[in-house]
């Protein structure tokens, strides 16, 4: 809903800066800010806090928009013991109001997500242990993940579907490949 506030009349070339509205408006915040029991005054943020912080990666909702796909990036918490290493990026499927659920496996990494253009699966980039990052998808009715496009030799950081749905455009970086002694 978006709510239309009427224009404030101009005298001459002066605009009043506030008007009695919002003053009333400022100063109901500003008492309402002054009245919070204790409980609900924020702490300090701690090291063990900035730790937990989660992050949303990327977000594609369905063109019927019926449901919306988003990751989640969270680093590893040392703080509850876990080792230190690389981020994390979670899949996750909304079809209804404050109804997310994970819909992959917590160790598959997924960025990059959208889906395909018929709208059945849902599309990401992800790189296996070992392997180059390829286009996946998978079914938004459940089932297996399955590789879509891979270029050989080559990371996938970008891709986009035509839009006659036709085909599927990959940006690829080569990978770095060290050359053998005989060169």
């Amino acid at each position: 809903m978006v709510m239309v506030l009427p224009q404030t009349p101009k005298i001459g070339s002066y605009r009043p800066f506030m008007t009695s509205r919002s003053a009333a408006l400022i100063a109901a915040f500003l008492i309402g800010c002054t009245a919070m029991p204790a409980d609900l005054v924020a702490r300090p943020m701690t090291p063990e806090d900035v730790a937990r912080i989660e992050k949303t990666g990327t977000i594609a909702i369905s063109d019927d928009g019926t449901r919306i796909a988003y990751t989640t990036l969270d680093r590893p918490d040392v703080t509850r013991g876990e080792a230190n290493g690389r981020s994390r990026q979670q899949l996750f499927l909304a079809d209804a109001p404050m109804q997310a659920r994970a819909y992959l496996p917590g160790e598959v990494d997924a960025w990059e997500v959208d889906f395909t253009p018929d709208g059945n699966m849902i599309s990401y980039l992800h790189a296996g242990e070992g392997e180059s990052a390829a286009l996946w998808g998978v079914p938004v009715a459940g089932g297996a993940p399955r590789k879509l496009a891979q270029v050989w030799n080559a990371d996938v950081f970008e891709y986009a579907f035509a839009p006659d749905r036709s085909r599927v455009y990959l940006l690829t970086c080569l990978l770095y490949t060290s050359p053998s002694p005989r060169d």
